[in-house]
């Protein structure tokens, strides 16, 4: 994956959906796996806003990279969290079975993504109601 440049609110906004999923999970902030899991999910949305794959292998790398540790630490870290919060995540997520660490990544960040998509409309459709609002009192006067 080449490196991919993001908008620093974005990745900021980011952070804030995923660290929001993670507090309705409960998940205790003092985990590694927590840390982990915000970085995987900016590293997959970031990958799918540019439309770039990213593996697994990549995703556990690249997130110990930054957080200067080795990839097995991050693994192991991600599936203490996984494993530990099982059933609060099938029920956030309303699934009937057990996860993977894998899958309980793309499943953030693709929660990460809805509430992007939905605050993006939400963006522009202020945006048009001011834009209608502003001609029509140029058009008043």
């Amino acid at each position: 994956m080449s490196k991919i440049q993001i908008n620093e609110s974005l990745e900021d906004y980011i952070r804030e959906e995923t660290t929001n999923i993670l507090e309705d999970l409960k998940v205790n902030r003092t985990f590694k796996g927590y840390r982990f899991l915000i970085t995987t999910a900016v590293l997959v949305v970031t990958a799918n806003q540019c439309n770039v794959c990213i593996t697994a292998e990549e995703i556990y790398s690249r997130t110990a990279k930054r957080h200067r540790t080795s990839r097995e630490k991050v693994e192991r870290n991600i599936r203490y969290v996984h494993e530990n919060y099982q059933k609060k995540i099938q029920e956030y997520f309303e699934l009937d079975k057990r996860i993977s660490n894998k899958q309980l990544i793309f499943l953030l960040a693709n929660e990460v993504e809805k509430r992007i998509r939905g605050k993006t409309k939400m963006f522009f459709k202020e945006q048009q109601k001011m834009s209608n609002i502003k001609s029509q009192e140029m058009g008043g006067k």
